[in-house]
């Protein structure tokens, strides 16, 4: 159990694919059921996985706060803890910035539950890789996207 990241290049049409079902008794004694899905796309690459690496994933939240996403009520108090798993796409212009935080040693210092230790310099040359990867597929025309989870 810990941080687990992961970016991908995406595109075409996402759709919904079913691979089981939940079901439980709500506090009225009523049975519900409900699909478990994952979102699956007409052509998406694998392009990097990360263990614990604290810092990337808070260079990730500070650039979802930096375009204004939302934070839904129900999870604010876990977010302001360090908690971030939605899926972020990153832009060419983000790309660069990483580079240029990566290269320069400026990821920021990221603490949470079950994020390790600081792990930048273990993982610079996959973060490295990773953006040399993205770039060339944004340029294909696919979707950056970061996510994460633990």
């Amino acid at each position: 159990m810990g941080l687990d990241a992961s970016a991908c290049a995406r595109r075409g049409v996402p759709r919904k694919e079913v691979h089981g079902t939940s079901s439980w008794t709500d506090g009225n004694g009523v049975e519900q059921c409900e699909d478990l899905h994952h979102w699956v796309w007409e052509d998406e690459h694998h392009l990097a996985e990360w263990r614990k690496h604290p810092s990337l994933q808070g260079w990730m939240r500070d650039k979802w706060n930096e375009q204004g996403q939302p934070v839904l009520e129900h999870d604010k108090d876990s977010y302001e803890e360090g908690v971030f798993c939605i899926d972020l796409k990153l832009t060419e212009e983000d790309l660069l910035e990483l580079r240029q935080a990566v290269t320069g040693g400026d990821l920021p210092e990221t603490s949470g539950f079950l994020f390790g230790d600081d792990s930048s310099e273990h993982y610079k040359e996959t973060d490295l890789q990773f953006i040399e990867d993205a770039l060339g597929y944004l340029k294909q025309g696919y979707a950056i996207v970061y996510g994460s989870s633990w």
